[in-house]
């Protein structure tokens, strides 16, 4: 069941079932797993979750752990710290690229949030312009990119 931004969680039955809802209308998972809803046997993937990237491998990737945790419970041989371990979902660093007329690719922290988090002495930045594979073989190329690497000196 998707939820749109026209949708209305009262018509769905969400909220008579229990489930959270946030203010961006999408369910709102656990802290410590983000495709369990507020109601035990209800989850959530993809575009309809809160605070998960709305790529679509990315919610087929969530379907498959979901899948191992809810048959992992059902066989129950596994304690469910164990079963979070082996299948839980790390949303934190997740590749992701925009295509446009300037197209850019990200992961991981920026340098903003890396010096945050570590300290400015921690952290070593990397400027690079680089020819992409695909274009290195043609000659008299012009075409470049620019590369930013954010690395943790420790």
């Amino acid at each position: 069941m998707a939820i749109g931004r026209d949708a209305q969680p009262e018509k769905l039955g969400l909220k008579n079932a229990g489930v959270e809802i946030s203010k961006s209308w999408k369910v709102q998972g656990r802290a410590h797993e983000m495709e369990r809803s507020s109601v035990d046997n209800i989850y959530a993937i993809g575009d309809v979750l809160e605070g998960v990237p709305e790529l679509m491998p990315v919610a087929q990737k969530g379907g498959k752990l979901i899948a191992h945790r809810i048959h992992e419970r059902m066989i129950a041989n596994k304690s469910e710290e164990q079963i979070l371990k082996k299948y839980g979902s790390d949303y934190s660093n997740i590749p992701t690229t925009i295509f446009s007329p300037s197209e850019y690719s990200f992961v991981g922290l920026s340098e903003e949030e890396a010096v945050k988090e570590y300290g400015d002495e921690d952290v070593e930045v990397y400027h690079r312009e680089v020819t992409p594979l695909e274009l290195s073989i043609v000659k008299g190329n012009l075409k470049s990119s620019y590369m930013k690497l954010i690395c943790l000196k420790s």
